[in-house]
């Protein structure tokens, strides 16, 4: 039995433009640019050349995100109607510092390290912390893939969410320490990434990595990633 996960980052949106010195956030109406629709297009593009039919689509409730969903379904003939958005998706909250610069959030050196280095840490009291955020995607995946593996057949999921989401579930998965985030590569907006879960010969279950930060699908389109995207999400 194997469960293919694919960990999707929306396309470019509007929020990962802006000025990269702001934190971003959430921002639940941020729409795709128009290379981010370009972006997303190619994703599906992919999958239809590769043949790869999913059997779930998961999103965050983000537009950007569920725009993305639905530019990959229609390319693959999967019914949007079917996808599945799911509230532990979203990405991390940095509470009432969103839209802050990050120069008055992180006045000094100290502050900056505790938010790489410390999974627990805040950077308001009314944000989520990084482990936070990490355990409601990760606890959310282990419950669907629970379900998934009571039916003891190969299946291949895609989630379409954020930079910190996505992070938390790879490294929860490949059991990484939190405190390593950083070393983590940023996961650029339209990459795919495929982790799957399998059962060997004596019942045991595992995470296995195949790819990460795929985006050679791409062709060239200008990424985020210049734009320092870890807090423009």
């Amino acid at each position: 039995m194997t469960i293919q996960v694919y960990l999707i980052r929306h396309g470019v949106s509007e929020v990962n433009i802006k000025n990269p010195e702001i934190i971003g956030g959430r921002h639940l109406n941020a729409q795709l640019t128009s290379n981010g629709v370009k972006q997303s297009t190619l994703i599906g593009n992919r999958f239809k050349k590769e043949n790869i039919n999913f059997d779930k689509i998961y999103t965050s409730p983000a537009v950007r995100a569920i725009k993305t969903a639905e530019i990959i379904c229609n390319a693959i003939d999967y019914d949007s109607n079917k996808i599945k958005i799911i509230k532990a998706l979203i990405e991390m909250s940095y509470g009432s510092c969103e839209g802050k610069l990050k120069s008055e959030v992180f006045d000094t050196l100290e502050k900056k390290r505790k938010y790489y280095e410390n999974p627990d840490y805040k950077i308001a009291s009314d944000a989520e912390s990084y482990a936070e955020c990490t355990d409601r995607a990760y606890n959310w995946l282990q419950k669907e893939i629970k379900s998934l593996i009571k039916d003891n057949k190969n299946y291949k999921i895609c989630i379409v969410s954020h930079s910190k989401v996505l992070t938390g579930i790879y490294q929860k998965c490949l059991n990484h320490n939190l405190e390593y985030r950083r070393n983590v590569e940023n996961f650029l907006n339209g990459s795919i990434t495929r982790l799957d879960f399998l059962k060997n010969a004596i019942g045991g279950l595992y995470w296995r990595e195949q790819f990460k930060n795929d985006y050679s699908h791409l062709n060239g389109t200008s990424n985020s990633e210049d734009n320092l995207i870890d807090f423009n999400s």
